[in-house]
Order: C-alpha cells, then sequence, then structure tokens
C-alpha cells in the first residue's frame, strides 16, 4: 500500500489535498465534510477514499482518525483546528504538528499580547477591550464588535450593542468576549511564508519572511446568503500600492520577529485611508492559497511549502527579485497571469443533496491549477444524501475574473443548477470586487 506524506486536518481540505497532490504528496485527509470532489479528486490518484478520506464531526475526535497512520507522518493544521486547545495538544502527543506551537498560538489569538506588540513595531491597530475586562462606557462614533477569540469563519463574530439599555439588560458586568473597534474599510488577507531553521534544539534562526501575496475578504454578503460576518471567500491576487505593500510587509515581519513562527501564516486587514489595520493574526495556511497557486503554477504549492521540502528553493529564487511585492513571491512581475474569485454560497432553504444534484455539480468542477479554459467552475460540492440546513455552506463557485470570455449569463446558468430559492447576483459582486481593487491599487 502507498504510504503518507503529509495528514491535512481542518475543517474543509478540499483545496489543500488537491496542492498535495499536484505536487506529488500523499495526503491522509481529515475534516467535517468530505465533499464529493475531494473523494473524486483521491480517486483519480489512486488513493482509496476508505484510508485516505476521514470525516469527523469535531477535533476533539482528530487524533484518534489518525491513530492508525504511522506517527512519523506530520500534521498541517488548516482553517479551525488552531482554536481547539484539546484536539491540538493530542495530535502533538501522537505526532509532528508543523506550525507555530500552542503557547505561540494563544498569543497571537490574545489582543491583549498582539496589539500592544504590533503598535510598537508602527503597525496600524484597532481600539480592544480583552475579555475578563470591565465592559466599555458607550463613546460617541465607535462601534464594537464582539469576538470568540476560539472561532473561526467569521462565526463568533457579532456586533456589541453598548448602549445603556443594552448594558441594563446584561446579566454581567465584565466581558465574557473580546470586544474590537470596527474598522470601516476594505477587508484583505495576506499569506507570509517565513523560512526558519533550527541551529540547535532551542534556538531557533528567522532567515527570512516572504509575502506570498494578497486577497480580498469576503464576508457576510447577503447575496451569497450569508450571515453577518460569516466567512464567504477570497479574490485575488491583489496589485496594492507600493505603500500598502509596505505596511502589509512589515506586519509580517514583525509577527516573525516577535514570536517564534514559521512555514505559512495569514494576516488579516481592514485597509482605512491608505492604511491597513490588522485585525487577525491566522497561525496556519490561509483560505485564500488556491487563488495564489492559480495565479503562479511555476511555484511549488502551500503543502509542499509547509512540508519544508522547498524552502530553500524558494528563497533563492526570490534572490535579485522583489519578494515583498503584493502577489509576491520569486519573479513576481506587475502583470500577474490571472486573478480570481471564490464565492461561498451558502443554503437559502434546507435541503438533501440527491444523486442527480451531486452528478451535475461534478460535472462542473475542475482540479487543473495550470491553466483552464473554464472561466467558472464548482468545489466544495456536498456528497448525495448530505442535509444541507439554512445559512450553512452548500458549495464554492470560482470565477476567472480576466478571463475574456466571462460571461454573466453562462454563471447565471451554472448557478441554476444549486438548490437555491434565490440564485445569488454574481455580476453585482464582481463589479464591486473591480473597484475595491482600483481603490487599492492606488490608496
Amino acid at each position: 500500500m502507498l504510504q503518507p506524506n503529509v495528514i491535512l486536518i481542518g475543517a474543509s481540505v478540499r483545496s489543500f489535498s488537491q496542492s498535495a497532490l499536484r505536487d506529488g504528496i500523499r495526503p491522509v485527509c481529515v475534516d467535517m465534510f468530505c465533499d464529493s470532489d475531494l473523494r473524486m479528486c483521491l480517486r483519480e490518484y489512486g488513493l482509496r477514499e476508505a484510508f485516505w478520506c476521514r470525516q469527523i464531526d469535531s477535533f476533539a475526535n482528530a487524533a484518534s482518525a489518525v491513530a492508525d497512520v504511522d506517527p512519523d507522518v506530520p500534521v498541517i493544521a488548516l482553517g479551525g483546528l488552531e482554536n481547539h486547545e484539546s484536539g491540538f495538544r493530542q495530535l502533538l502527543a501522537q505526532r509532528t504538528v508543523l506550525g507555530p506551537d500552542w503557547d505561540t498560538i494563544e498569543q497571537l489569538r490574545n489582543p491583549r499580547h498582539l496589539f500592544p506588540t504590533l503598535r510598537k513595531r508602527g503597525c496600524s491597530i484597532p481600539g480592544f477591550v480583552v475579555k475578563g475586562q470591565s465592559l466599555p462606557r458607550p463613546g460617541p462614533g465607535m462601534r464594537w464588535l464582539r469576538k470568540n477569540r476560539h472561532s473561526a469563519g467569521g462565526q463568533g463574530i457579532r456586533w456589541y450593542m453598548g448602549s445603556d439599555e443594552s448594558r441594563r439588560q446584561q446579566s454581567d458586568t465584565v466581558l465574557t468576549d473580546d470586544l474590537q473597534e470596527f474598522i470601516d474599510g476594505i477587508p484583505i488577507s495576506a499569506s507570509f511564508f517565513a523560512a526558519a531553521q533550527s541551529d540547535n534544539e532551542s534556538t531557533i534562526v528567522r532567515r527570512d519572511t516572504v509575502l506570498l501575496g494578497c486577497a480580498l475578504q469576503l464576508s457576510g454578503c447577503d447575496a451569497l446568503h450569508a450571515a453577518d460576518f460569516h466567512f464567504c471567500g477570497n479574490a485575488g491576487p491583489l496589485i496594492l500600492s507600493a505603500s500598502l505593500t509596505q505596511q502589509v510587509v512589515d506586519a509580517g515581519r514583525a509577527i516573525v520577529d516577535e514570536w517564534p513562527v514559521d512555514g505559512l501564516f495569514g494576516i488579516d486587514f481592514v485597509v482605512r485611508d491608505g492604511h491597513p489595520f490588522v485585525v487577525e493574526v491566522n497561525p496556519r495556511p490561509t483560505a485564500s492559497q488556491e487563488l495564489h497557486e492559480l495565479a503562479r503554477p511555476d511555484l511549488p504549492g502551500h503543502v509542499f511549502l509547509q512540508l519544508g521540502r522547498s524552502a530553500q528553493q524558494f528563497l533563492s529564487a526570490a534572490d535579485g527579485s522583489d519578494r515583498n511585492t503584493a502577489t509576491g513571491g520569486p519573479g513576481h512581475r506587475n502583470d500577474p497571469p490571472g486573478c480570481w474569485a471564490r464565492f461561498v454560497i451558502y443554503a437559502d432553504q434546507d435541503t438533501v443533496i440527491t444523486d442527480s444534484m451531486e452528478v451535475k455539480m461534478l460535472t462542473h468542477c475542475t482540479r487543473n491549477r495550470s491553466g483552464t479554459s473554464k472561466c467558472a467552475w464548482l468545489a466544495d460540492i456536498p456528497c448525495s444524501e448530505t442535509t444541507i440546513l439554512t445559512g450553512t455552506p452548500l458549495c464554492s463557485l470560482y470565477v476567472d475574473l480576466a478571463a475574456k470570455d466571462l460571461c454573466f449569463s453562462r454563471l447565471s446558468a451554472l448557478l441554476h443548477l444549486l438548490p437555491l430559492a434565490t440564485s445569488p447576483p454574481i455580476n453585482g459582486l464582481v463589479e464591486t470586487i473591480q473597484a475595491q481593487f482600483v481603490v487599492l491599487a492606488n490608496d
């Protein structure tokens, strides 16, 4: 039997598994959906689903789900796992988990540690109040968000109602969540690669930090039937102005200089008045990974990088070029080969996926990173007999924003395959994204 090279664990690992397979890496895939296109991709590479695809309903079960896998096979922790201490530590007791250790993750997710450090480094940060402190008094012109630091995908974010009336209705006098100032601007996500090596058992020498790319962050889109703040995808890679690029790069360097972070990590910003405000650090590979790989198929994929197999080659290729440009990487040009959007479409009605629905959606998915004639395709396709509840993700739609043959009537026909009561107005979203691209390139 073929032996695995890595274990991927996250809420959804479909895109990372496809990245791994393209680079000749065999992944054991552990997530909460085991979508149909993930299963199909594994089969196409000759990997039996029973071993290579494992569904869990909680990260508390992650370690037991891979107990039969050779303990020398490392784990790459993907979206969601960084918020579950017990599951993370159980994995650490069993095998290597690539990326930051748990203590570092805790500090990066704690605004009391993160924001003051970044402010000293000259980064723009929002106002914040840490849980356990007294409730703030209402202030003119300031809006607050309540954030659960152990949630993902925007699900732990909601408005904080700071009026006197709402304060009287509160049963507690101290915060049970963190508060963060709401920054009204354009949300973006930056993906970084920090190459590091150990010169002995106790010292880590940080060698370099590369900005792999930036993408628009989409959340709470009514058109996609998403609730407030829920993750709705990305669009990019972006071309940022020189000033914005430098500020983003400086924030990435600050993270690596101040904390023992190596490998892939991300920073979420909101751009307001020409300044990117750091709103969150993701101590793991980012969800926008696929867009950057689509733009640079000549470079190794993110799983390959996280395994450390190509760190030296990657940085060597960057020598003599601008490592810190907005689409980031070695040999970057100001005319990136493409630009894509990933829209996470939420169900607007309860649905049970039928065999015919699954087959129709599978005929419109693609897994080819190195160029495709399709201007739009589906991904994260649920298996038949899966129940999709209203307000939960249904699937993803990818759109090539640079395609000369991009046709909204064709997109509409694709969307009509989905079991939705109301088809999303993708054309309006694309126009909004394109307008934001212009602002960010000239801000």
